[in-house]
């Protein structure tokens, strides 16, 4: 949904050393300073071509928009908890025949969520405060060029200032795309959707975020209403094939399992009385590492015959639970990985850890 609502514009007369607002910086190389070659290294040319010229000074390089149409974006990883007011400021000098415009794509979904013309010449600085929305988790801003002149950018910068200085209501960004932060149906395309966050130390917390489904009811048959990953901090809730998932693995409908057995977000053998007929359903001993292990019927007593399945050694008789690969899950969330890096959480101390064999069985 494109917003255009109006907004508190400073043409600055003032000459380009004018003072600049102390927020902190959104975006990398506000100056075009950075080139990888004949390439700018931390800005994206969607379209068109850009070229290295000098600007105001000789010394002092931007980017010539070369092209009819030229769109130059960047993606941040910029959230509502870091920006409530952004300051976008443009210093530029573009033919009479040449259109400029900033374009804020909110969740990096595609849709342009907002957008406004930049009026900039003679090297003057224009500011520009916006109210983004609410709640918002990455921002690719872009700058667009139409029109046959030329046009020369020697400055994109966008702060986060004091929420005191934007005066505009939030950008509304309507329906909101799959894995975005929700409360109801009504603020999704699709569905507000649970889901699970394993972790070692407490219990499992359940977020809500914009999915495809939220139940099997939403899914045709034969496939259910799965916990699946991407590169996001957390997960989503698609319509994926049914029984799919091994021992271990986490999961938020019971139809995701092999076992058909879901139980506190983790692929399971038993859950309450359902799968034990004499044995008692419960975690392993954690005394191994990790505490996210899945439910099993009498784990780690050693009684299963050879062709059982098995989570551990110890589950089995022989000594010897088999299996190709370990069932690795990170920690928290329990999406499956083979080390630290597979776990977005890893910059806030999660790991990827070992649970036991994957669909192991006893030797």
């Amino acid at each position: 949904m494109i917003s255009n609502k109006p907004l508190f514009l400073a043409l600055l007369a003032a000459p380009l050393l004018g003072a600049e607002s102390c927020g902190s910086d959104l975006l990398s190389d506000p100056g075009f300073d950075i080139w990888c070659g004949e390439e700018l290294c931390s800005w994206e040319v969607e379209q068109g071509t850009v070229e290295k010229v000098p600007t105001w000074h000789e010394s002092d390089s931007g980017a010539l928009l070369v092209g009819e149409v030229v769109v130059l974006s960047q993606l941040t990883e910029t959230t509502s908890s870091d920006a409530d007011c952004i300051q976008f400021s443009l210093i530029a000098d573009q033919d009479d025949d040449v259109g400029l415009s900033l374009q804020l794509d909110f969740y990096d979904d595609g849709v342009t969520d907002y957008s406004h013309p930049l009026v900039a010449d003679d090297w003057q600085r224009v500011d520009y405060r916006i109210t983004p929305p609410d709640s918002y988790d990455g921002i690719r801003f872009r700058v667009q060029k139409v029109g046959a002149g030329d046009a020369v950018i020697a400055h994109v910068r966008a702060q986060d200032v004091p929420s005191t200085e934007c005066t505009d209501p939030p950008i509304d960004l309507g329906e909101l795309p799959h894995g975005a932060e929700c409360s109801s149906d009504n603020d999704c395309i699709d569905h507000c959707a649970p889901v699970p966050v394993l972790a070692s130390e407490g219990e499992s917390v359940v977020e809500s975020f914009c999915s495809e489904c939220d139940s099997d009811a939403h899914c045709d048959e034969g496939e259910t209403c799965a916990l699946v990953w991407g590169d996001d901090l957390y997960g989503t809730r698609e319509c994926r094939e049914a029984g799919t998932k091994s021992l271990g693995e986490a999961c938020a409908e019971h139809a995701e399992c092999a076992s058909a057995l879901c139980n506190d977000y983790q692929c399971s053998e038993c859950h309450d009385s359902l799968g034990c007929e004499d044995g008692t359903c419960a975690r392993a001993d954690t005394a191994e590492g990790t505490d996210l292990l899945p439910h099993q019927c009498d784990p780690g007593v050693g009684d299963r015959e050879a062709g059982a399945d098995c989570l551990k050694d110890a589950d089995c008789a022989s000594g010897s639970c088999e299996a190709g690969t370990d069932l690795k899950i990170c920690d928290p969330d329990g999406r499956s990985c083979q080390t630290d890096d597979d776990c977005p959480w890893a910059e806030l101390g999660g790991t990827c850890e070992t649970v036991g064999r994957k669909d192991g069985i006893c030797g």
